[in-house]
């Protein structure tokens, strides 16, 4: 048997106690490029992220056009939906009129409810439907209750109601064109009880007092007939006496 140099005697011993565990020898294919310790760890001559399967690097977040925003999403932020045009991104405005998705939300000009300078719609803005909508501008004078067809620039002020009737920012009598716009009563049928009854008693003596009228004319009528008739007998009984005595 041979003899055994001592350090030859140390890696054979190392060997059988190996064996022995049955502990697995990895080469340096097997192992995994650690992307952050400038090593190949792997051994394929790729250094950490030059080595596409490497392990714990950070994320490269592409941003071709500039604008601060990434296509690659995730940790990178909002995905830019067009990296070529640093106008669009998720953090630009949506314009109405250009067909684009400027802000990346999926939404295209007036579909997009943030959009801004859309061309108005007066019609539809006119919730109450009396003429007026609630933009002003270009849509005319500004309806200041869109809920109440009965409110708008174009309306009467009403001194006593509360409200601002016509839009001017002056309600009741610190407007100075507010108009009384009570309704006469002329049946007195809303009135107090007590003030219809007091009517109705002056209607009723009133008729009584008239037919009383009418009647003393009736009697005073009567009476002058009976004194003529009186008068006429008398003048006849005394022409006939005159006549005997003739």
């Amino acid at each position: 048997q041979s003899q055994l140099r001592p350090y030859n005697r140390a890696y054979a011993y190392r060997g059988l106690i190996a064996s022995a565990f049955s502990l697995p020898w990895r080469s340096a294919a097997d192992a995994f490029e650690d992307c952050t310790d400038g090593i190949d760890n792997d051994g394929n001559g790729l250094t950490d992220a030059a080595d596409p399967n490497a392990i714990e690097c950070a994320v490269a977040c592409t941003d071709l056009d500039g604008d601060g925003y990434n296509i690659d999403g995730g940790t990178c932020g909002p995905i830019d939906c067009n990296d070529s045009d640093p106008a669009v991104n998720p953090g630009a405005e949506e314009r109405c009129s250009d067909g684009i998705d400027n802000n990346c939300n999926g939404l295209t000009d007036t579909a997009d409810m943030n959009a801004v300078n859309c061309p108005l719609n007066c019609i539809d803005s006119d919730g109450d439907g009396d003429g007026y909508s609630i933009e002003g501008g270009s849509c005319g004078a500004m309806n200041c209750n869109d809920d109440n067809d009965a409110v708008n620039p174009g309306a009467l002020e009403i001194c006593g109601d509360g409200i601002d009737n016509n839009c001017d920012n002056r309600a009741d009598s610190a407007d100075n064109v507010c108009q009384d716009n009570t309704p006469v009563d002329d049946d007195h049928d809303e009135m107090p009880w007590w003030r219809k009854r007091h009517k109705d008693r002056d209607h009723h003596h009133g008729s009584k007092g008239r037919d009383r009228n009418h009647r003393n004319d009736d009697d005073d009528d009567e009476n002058e007939s009976r004194r003529g008739d009186r008068d006429d007998k008398r003048g006849s009984h005394r022409r006939s006496r005159e006549h005997d005595d003739d």
